[in-house]
């Protein structure tokens, strides 16, 4: 029994697989060894709300996702608040956003909504409860599966339809306060 094969080159002999090991085994890597061509969930993006963003009342208004926690594709463009699919990167995507609604209002009505939008076009609405509580936050969150073609762009719309005092939506104080969160990923497959 041989215990050590060295090649520079595993070619199958037939058939459009080749199998290494049997059900059960491990495969063990040396911890320096590295992987090619292997799937991965890339790109990703996430992105948050660097401080509170005022609304006007009742207004479809883009969230200003302004500040990147991750981007493994540079695809996520903080100016435009808009993660665009990269050239050679399309396929299915996990996308999602939670925002956090908040008026300042003294019993003021918060009914919020958002959308996620795809190349400027409403994909899925998100509502949160309603909430007659003034100075209150109402949390929504919303998430879809996408096929995306490079190019496609995806941006998220919020309303606040309140009746009395500012409706604005929460911006982050700090990790792990991070209020408001725009984020995806490429699915494997």
């Amino acid at each position: 029994m041989v215990s050590q094969i060295k090649v520079n080159e595993i070619i199958k002999q037939s058939g459009s697989s080749i199998t290494i090991g049997e059900s059960g085994d491990t495969i063990t890597l040396p911890s320096t060894a590295t992987l090619s061509n292997f799937p991965s969930n890339t790109p990703y993006f996430q992105a948050t709300l660097s401080a509170n963003q005022t609304l006007s009342d009742n207004v479809l208004t883009k969230a200003t996702f302004d500040s990147e926690l991750l981007d493994s594709a540079g695809a996520y463009d903080t100016s435009t608040y808009r993660f665009t699919v990269p050239s050679g990167q399309a396929g299915r995507y996990y996308i999602s956003t939670s925002v956090i609604f908040q008026t300042s209002g003294s019993y003021g009505v918060i009914f919020p909504r958002l959308e996620i939008q795809k190349n400027g076009a409403n994909q899925m609405y998100g509502y949160g409860p309603y909430n007659e509580q003034g100075n209150d936050q109402v949390g929504v969150f919303a998430a879809m599966l996408m096929d995306l073609s490079a190019s496609d762009y995806i941006e998220i719309y919020v309303r606040n339809n309140n009746d009395q005092g500012t409706p604005s939506i929460k911006g982050s104080t700090g990790s792990p306060d991070n209020a408001c969160i725009f984020q995806g990923y490429k699915l494997i497959g």
